[in-house]
């Protein structure tokens, strides 16, 4: 960052220092000023709202909205909004203590930062979302206590930022009318069978609804005394597999019957034991959507449900998140939260940081923080052809790797990007500052012109092109500090480097809490480097190993034979409660120090294990025991206190 940007960010701190304080003094509607209407043009907007001294308040009621929980309130809060965006920066728009109904969606956009090419759109990202902003600069949405934005179309956001700065949303809590999943009590099992028999819970959706048609085929099972807990005791962690979703059909008397489970999946499920089922859509924005945006604060924001996603972060830079909530609706019976994750950052340029935020109920991880490794199409020395993405900027840094070891061929800076029509696709043409030796691209590997999908399960990594990764645009220099992340059925993907997990408490996790290197099958990058994980406490979480290194080929397949991740501090935490896969297990990973760590009431009689590791230091204060490979550089292990090692 130069100076002038580190100027600019102190500046912005005062900024919203000096709004929080002057709230109080906005403007509102007097009685010779009355509110304008749902489509209310500036020109209508009163004077007061538009010159003030201070910061403006623009009181969304005061446009039409009613925050009675059933008129559509989408239109008179886009009049505010558009007024705020007309006045002096740092314009308030206010959201009164309501239930704020929102079905009407306007279209976001994310804007291809390229020049438009015949018959390419420059439109990649386009969502719709009830709550607009589009390329705002410095203004705050914010709520009071109670304020909560309902959504009825659940293929919206709920709130959408797409090329905005400095904008902050502050005390709102957002929720979904129509539930993305379905919950209830298992009926009966047959595991020699495959099947079981499911009572859905009245006022939660049938599972034969079409919204379940694109679902994943999966439900998680919890103990009837622990429902907001995955069991873990079943076939996997608490889930259970299927092969197909239309092999879930009614049978009458309020059941379904669910067969073709995965072998062994129903291994520990018993009649009585509650379900949940999301009906998981992935093209979905994420309840609050932030695109192409920078310096942008979610302070105080609530999300009580989502199809997907709770916050998606795409192409961001400084993104911060404080004291928000991720939790089912108070007062209701939900099992889940998010039919997703808590965080999906992708592509940013830096960060995000997270403080003081509260997760609970996902479906999947608390937050993951990544690029996405692009296949080579065409590659014809310094210039390559690869998938479309919107992040590749001049003087970016570029790895290309090698899917079938994961190891990186080389690096380099782009000098030129544009897009190009690869086949019959849109592609990026990629001009660099050097050939990187050895780059395999599709067609230099005999390949069809219809790619195999993205998410390939079944070609082999030693038949799959190289990746190109833009290790500018991986989320690196992001913070999690003092969160709590809590009873949530996934974990936690770092895929992107210089990064600290700090003070932050995990427990009830059903996978592994963190997780950290490349998983090529999506695919998200990059390894692990400059990573410090301290002072945190794992508790409870016995799905998984608490803090995971390691390179992944794809979909845990295969693991990778390179030393990609580097430079890893893991210090002065706490584990109690771990699983038989232990608490921590590094791979694929050079100079890495673990020192200071607590260990308590484990299943595992090796709480730390190395496998495909140089230059590891342990340091202990009590004893303890690692387990190692042959793969392990034995002579670069230093060992300090009563460590002793075996091997497995």
């Amino acid at each position: 960052m130069t100076a002038s940007g580190k100027a600019m960010r102190v500046s912005r701190r005062s900024l919203l220092a000096a709004l929080g304080a002057s709230v109080a003094a906005g403007c509102v509607p007097t009685a010779s000023s009355p509110p304008a209407g749902p489509t209310a043009s500036p020109a209508s907007t009163p004077r007061a709202f538009q010159i003030l001294t201070g910061s403006a308040r623009f009181d969304v009621r005061a446009f039409g909205a009613k925050g009675d929980g059933q008129a559509d309130d989408a239109a008179p809060i886009a009049a505010a909004i558009k007024a705020a965006t007309q006045a002096q920066p740092g314009a308030v728009v206010f959201f009164p203590r309501g239930r704020y109904l929102l079905a009407a969606a306007a279209m976001l956009e994310g804007r291809s930062p390229y020049p438009a090419v015949q018959g390419i759109g420059d439109v990649p990202l386009r969502q719709p979302a009830l709550v607009v902003l589009q390329g705002v600069r410095d203004l705050t949405l914010e709520g009071e206590a109670g304020t909560l934005l309902v959504a009825r179309n659940r293929d919206a956001a709920v709130i959408g930022l797409s090329g905005c700065r400095n904008v902050v949303v502050r005390s709102l809590a957002v929720d979904y009318e129509a539930l993305q999943f379905t919950q209830g009590t298992v009926a009966g099992v047959d595991e020699a069978a495959g099947s079981i028999d499911l009572r859905i819970q009245s006022t939660y959706p049938d599972p034969l609804d079409p919204r379940f048609a694109d679902a994943r085929t999966w439900l998680t099972v919890r103990a009837a005394a622990t429902p907001d807990l995955p069991k873990a005791a079943t076939g996997r962690h608490g889930q259970v597999f299927f092969n197909r979703l239309t092999d879930l059909r009614a049978i009458g008397g309020g059941l379904h019957r669910w067969t073709g489970a995965v072998r062994g999946h129903l291994t520990g499920v018993a009649a009585g034991d509650r379900f949940v089922f999301g009906a998981r859509d992935n093209a979905h924005p994420g309840a609050v959507a932030v695109w192409f945006s920078d310096d942008c604060v979610l302070e105080g924001v609530a999300v009580h449900s989502a199809p997907v996603l709770a916050f998606a972060a795409f192409h961001d830079n400084g993104l911060v998140l404080r004291d928000c909530v991720i939790a089912p609706l108070p007062g209701t019976d939900r099992l889940l939260s998010t039919n997703a994750d808590g965080l999906h950052s992708k592509w940013n340029r830096l960060g995000p940081t997270l403080e003081g935020c509260r997760f609970s109920g996902m479906h999947d991880d608390a937050f993951t923080f990544h690029g996405t490794g692009l296949r080579v199409l065409r590659a014809e020395g310094a210039i390559l052809v690869v998938e479309r993405q919107e992040f590749f900027s001049l003087g970016d840094d570029v790895a290309v790797i090698d899917q079938a070891t994961g190891q990186t061929r080389g690096l380099a800076r782009v000098v030129d990007v544009g897009l190009v029509r690869w086949r019959d696709q849109t592609a990026v043409r990629l001009v660099l500052d050097a050939a990187v030796p050895g780059t395999i691209s599709w067609e230099q590997m005999g390949g069809q012109a219809a790619l195999p999908p993205r998410l390939d399960a079944v070609t082999p990594p030693e038949r799959r092109p190289d990746l190109i990764a833009d290790l500018s645009a991986v989320g690196s220099g992001f913070a999690v500090r003092r969160c709590t992340f809590s009873r949530y059925n996934g974990g936690a993907r770092v895929y992107a480097s210089n990064g600290t997990i700090e003070d932050t408490r995990f427990e009830g996790v059903n996978h592994h809490p963190i997780q950290g290197g490349l998983e090529l099958y999506w695919p998200e990058v990059y390894h692990a480097r400059r990573l410090t994980i301290r002072r945190n406490q794992f508790v409870g979480n016995a799905g998984g190993t608490n803090i995971r290194i390691e390179d992944l080929l794809g979909l845990a397949a295969r693991r990778g034979t390179a030393l990609g991740n580097r430079d890893i501090l893991i210090a002065e935490n706490r584990f109690e409660g771990y699983g038989s896969e232990g608490a921590v297990f590094v791979s694929n990973a050079e100079n890495v120090q673990i020192a200071g760590n607590d260990f308590a009431g484990g299943r595992s009689a090796t709480p730390v294990a190395l496998d495909l590791c140089r230059s590891v230091s342990i340091d202990a204060p009590r004893a303890l025991a690692v387990s190692t490979t042959a793969a392990t550089d034995m002579a670069t292990l230093t060992l300090r206190g009563p460590v002793t090692t075996i091997k497995r």
